[in-house]
């Protein structure tokens, strides 16, 4: 199978669901501008994954923001050292249930079922690689080079978000909810949390 017919493949299982069906969430108004119903901040693999998991429940009405350049999102091509992801190949993540969108599809699609065989632990530039093609055939709504500085909860259940785009042109953005997927990168430097 080619990366073309995976990706009608994709399309064809995400209808059977209803996917991108009607929401289900009232929209919310305020003075300030449009109210998102969530807000995701880090577009790596869990911000994608959490922004699949809201459009699959049909809470369309999200963003997931992140600092860095459109396919630089998490480690995976920046500072991670490691040559190999650390878990098995056959785990399934973001997927979400979703055969045609696990990594074992799309490596299949690109180097055949003895391709898969013969791999031993994912490559974490394929990884990335991944990433990209899952956001893309997903179509998933990410602002790239939007850094968060700050979190402030405003009235009725709405939170303003403050964030430098890129050239630190400042902005606001509104929020019913708001996820933090930043992993490592967003502990600060050297600091984990415990």
């Amino acid at each position: 199978m080619s990366l073309e017919a995976l990706n009608a493949r994709v399309k064809n299982d995400l209808a059977y669901l209803s996917f991108g069906g009607t929401d289900w969430v009232r929209p919310r108004e305020h003075a300030e501008g449009h109210v998102y119903d969530v807000v995701i901040v880090g577009g790596g693999q869990s911000g994608l994954g959490a922004a699949f998991g809201l459009l699959r429940e049909r809470i369309s009405n999200i963003i997931v923001i992140d600092e860095n350049t459109a396919g630089l999102e998490g480690p995976w091509e920046t500072y991670a050292r490691m040559v190999t992801l650390r878990t098995p190949k056959h785990l399934t993540s973001i997927d979400l249930g979703i055969p045609s969108l696990t990594f074992r599809s799309w490596w299949e699609a690109q180097v055949g079922h003895e391709g898969w065989e013969t791999l031993d632990k994912i490559p974490r530039g394929d990884w990335m690689n991944y990433l990209r093609w899952y956001r893309e055939v997903l179509n998933l709504p990410v602002l790239n080079e939007v850094k968060l500085t700050l979190v402030e909860p405003i009235e009725n259940g709405i939170h303003r978000l403050l964030v430098n785009r890129a050239g630190m042109q400042k902005d606001v953005i509104l929020a019913r909810k708001v996820v933090l997927a930043t992993g490592i990168q967003g502990a600060g430097s050297g600091m984990y949390p415990r």
